[in-house]
């Protein structure tokens, strides 16, 4: 049995939509209980030691003072001695998250034995197309495929990344995604959004200098 500590974070994965159609944090949804309800497979082989609320917002409003919190109950989890820390976050800064974490905590949980992996969602658990639960299967299976690399991680979309190696692929105005800096595909992104971006320059430069010209 792989023990786990589940610290919530915020962000999508724990919030609810408004009437409105808007996105809202501020209240807490146990999303491990949730997740054993709808597939009572996923956490086999698994001990769910203990869970936490760090944060309960919206993950763009986190800041310094929300991640000390979060490796406060880092700390505090340790002490139950788990063989990994699920986060749940938000999409719009879990890689800042991440790379925090690995800064301020990875001798810690080196030295604990401890590999934290942070998940989150594109959609809310009401959406019917909602990504959070196989986003949070996907990040308990790479705990049970654990070796004795302690380190902090990113699981999504069934990509497991280093916090150090965590970027966004480019924003495409619907939904976050991660890719690796080590990924050959990254490059290939990179180039393909300079490419446009030099498209759009040239069209542009081009434009007004004929409305100047035309003055």
């Amino acid at each position: 049995m792989k023990k786990i500590v589940i610290i919530y974070a915020g962000g999508t994965i724990s919030s609810l939509k408004t009437k409105q159609g808007y996105r809202e944090g501020n209240h807490f949804i146990d999303l491990m209980s949730e997740l054993q309800k709808r597939n009572p497979l996923a956490l086999i082989g698994i001990d769910l030691v203990n869970s936490y609320i760090s944060f309960n917002g919206l993950s763009e409003n986190i800041n310094y003072k929300e991640w000390r919190k979060i490796g406060q109950k880092i700390k505090r989890a340790a002490q139950l001695r788990p063989d990994a820390i699920i986060i749940t976050h938000g999409t719009d800064s879990m890689e800042q998250t991440a790379r925090y974490l690995q800064q301020k905590y990875s001798s810690y949980l080196t030295n604990h034995r401890i590999k934290v992996i942070l998940t989150g969602a594109n959609q809310d658990i009401n959406d019917v197309k909602t990504d959070a639960w196989n986003n949070l299967i996907f990040a308990v299976e790479s705990v049970k495929k654990s070796d004795n690399n302690n380190d902090i991680q990113i699981a999504f979309h069934n990509r497991l990344i280093r916090a150090d190696k965590a970027i966004k692929e480019p924003f495409n105005g619907r939904e976050m995604n991660y890719i690796s800096i080590e990924d050959p595909n990254y490059q290939k992104m990179i180039l393909a959004a300079r490419w446009r971006d030099d498209e759009l320059i040239k069209r542009l430069t081009s434009k007004y200098k004929k409305l100047l010209t035309e003055k």
